[in-house]
């Protein structure tokens, strides 16, 4: 890591800020005050920022939704009400390009191709270790809804190795048949 223009070996702590490496797979900045931690994956240029509870309780909105433990409100749209619907969420808080241009889902309406037995790695020994402290459950039934879109299956796989990597466990997935990069 470049710390100040030179080169430091991880651990670093300095001025209520942790930076730290695992494997030279993630990076993560943990800054103590508010209690926040920034964590990057240069392979597959994944990024999460995770909140302090007692930092943000009820202060947050948006895709953080309001940081409550209530799930129910999750979901909150900017004039305070709230769907179920998860593609509205979205599109609510989407932030549109310069000349009006927003990201819009691309999803096919013709099922081409059943992509369930692929949905079936997350079951597989090679995310076993993760199993005991992430429930793989709802990532499976959720694959299994989404079986006809295979980048999507990519992007549900990717985010349980991402929970995973998350508890300090770090899975080497991909592929060149399965979701490669």
């Amino acid at each position: 890591v470049t710390f100040q223009g030179i080169e430091t070996p991880t651990p670093i702590s300095t001025r209520g800020m942790e930076v730290t490496q695992y494997e030279g797979i993630m990076h993560k900045v943990w800054v103590q005050n508010p209690g926040y931690a920034v964590t990057f994956t240069p392979r597959n240029n994944e990024f999460t920022i995770q909140l302090s509870p007692k930092g943000v309780f009820n202060k947050t909105s948006g895709l953080c939704g309001y940081c409550d433990q209530n799930e129910l409100n999750d979901f909150a749209l900017k004039d305070g009400s709230v769907t179920a619907d998860s593609s509205v969420f979205i599109k609510e808080w989407t932030l549109q390009e310069p000349g009006g241009v927003t990201c819009e889902p691309r999803v096919s309406e013709v099922c081409t191709h059943q992509v369930n037995d692929q949905c079936q790695i997350l079951q597989t020994s090679l995310f076993a270790k993760c199993h005991a402290v992430v429930p793989f459950a709802p990532f499976i039934a959720l694959c299994q809804q989404n079986n006809c879109h295979s980048m999507e299956i990519c992007d549900i796989v990717s985010a349980y190795s991402r929970l995973c990597r998350l508890q300090g466990i770090c899975i080497n997935w991909r592929s060149a048949d399965f979701c490669a990069m």
